[in-house]
């Protein structure tokens, strides 16, 4: 809700470099699959005959000959390709992500002097939103623009392995979701520990900063009002650190289940011969390569949900001042970061 209506007018006026980043995502996503599985050529031209491997890597289109100088001209050059594209995305995300933040803040700080200047209580410092904006540029970079890449790699991906094997394919199917729904649950129930942590840390920011810009306050009640802000602030934290951790480690786990599933699924139907030892290799290896794409997709969640409490904050900002009718306008008007840095 509040993180569209604030991410999705940057990504309007700059939809030309959105775009360029995600044809580059798409492109290092096809990069990154021919990587591992060009091994089962080289392994064909080594040891002689065909493998999994090789009918993975006809799937993606590429019929190589049985030369190994051109298997290592091939092998290096995609290499090289997968490195420009990751860079050149990675860079451009980046930059996006930075002109977003820029952006932002120069909402906040218009927002800021009209409440001031309509003599209004003082309003909050800039340092104080530093946590919503560092959360609402991971939105666009992480939650936006990464979702996109790493969908696309998890689409051509999923289609290597269901020509490989439907069965054990729909198994990782069903994972993924039950891992991305269990995600979800525990974001959601836990969205009032990380809400805690976020006012309690501004709180005591925004406390500090007055104080040091010269308000005039009693030294005593100073030092008392810090200690029982930053005692509140340690207590949010320690609830706080104890369910991201559990969130971080829910990830590996989860995945090293599946891939446990996988090898019970594929050790019952060895007997069965219906899948091929090269079959199995392939499969298990592009399994595992898939691994950090599945993990971002499945913790997107707590990047939305962090987003979305960003947004909320920075969007009450921007209701509060007069002089923010036409948000898009303003946006407009923040210089954006180029690929020439």
């Amino acid at each position: 809700m509040f993180k569209g209506k604030i991410w999705w007018p940057f990504a309007k006026q700059h939809y030309q470099r959105i775009i360029l980043i995600v044809v580059l995502g798409l492109l290092t996503s096809y990069f990154t699959l021919l990587l591992p599985l060009s091994i089962g050529k080289y392994m064909e031209i080594i040891l002689g005959g065909g493998t999994g491997k090789t009918k993975a890597l006809q799937l993606l289109g590429i019929n190589l000959p049985s030369d190994l100088l051109f298997f290592f001209i091939f092998f290096f050059s995609i290499l090289l390709l997968k490195f420009f594209c990751s860079w050149m995305h990675q860079y451009l995300s980046a930059l996006s992500g930075e002109a977003f933040a820029a952006s932002l803040s120069q909402i906040i700080f218009t927002a800021q002097l009209s409440i001031k200047k309509n003599g209004a209580i003082q309003p909050p410092s800039l340092l104080a939103y530093t946590t919503e904006l560092k959360a609402l540029q991971q939105l666009l970079v992480k939650g936006v623009t990464g979702l996109l890449k790493d969908v696309l790699f998890l689409i051509m991906a999923l289609y290597v392995l269901f020509c490989l094997n439907v069965q054990l394919s729909l198994a990782v199917v069903f994972s993924i979701l039950l891992f991305w729904f269990v995600q979800r649950w525990y974001s959601r129930k836990h969205v009032a520990v990380f809400a805690e942590k976020r006012k309690m840390q501004g709180s005591l920011l925004n406390f500090v900063t007055r104080v040091l810009t010269g308000a005039t306050v009693e030294k005593n009640s100073t030092q008392n009002t810090f200690e029982k802000k930053a005692t509140k602030l340690n207590i949010a934290l320690k609830n706080y650190c104890f369910k991201k951790t559990m969130h971080r480690a829910f990830a590996p786990f989860m995945l090293y289940c599946m891939l446990a599933l996988i090898m019970v699924l594929t050790a019952i139907d060895v007997n069965g011969n219906q899948l091929q030892k090269a079959d199995v290799f392939a499969y298990v290896l592009l399994l595992m390569t898939m691994f950090p794409t599945i993990r971002n997709i499945i913790k997107v969640e707590y990047v939305w949900m962090q987003g979305e409490l960003s947004a909320k904050k920075i969007h009450k900002i921007i209701n509060s001042s007069a002089e923010l009718n036409d948000v898009d306008k303003l946006l407009d008007t923040v210089p954006v970061f180029t690929p020439a840095g």
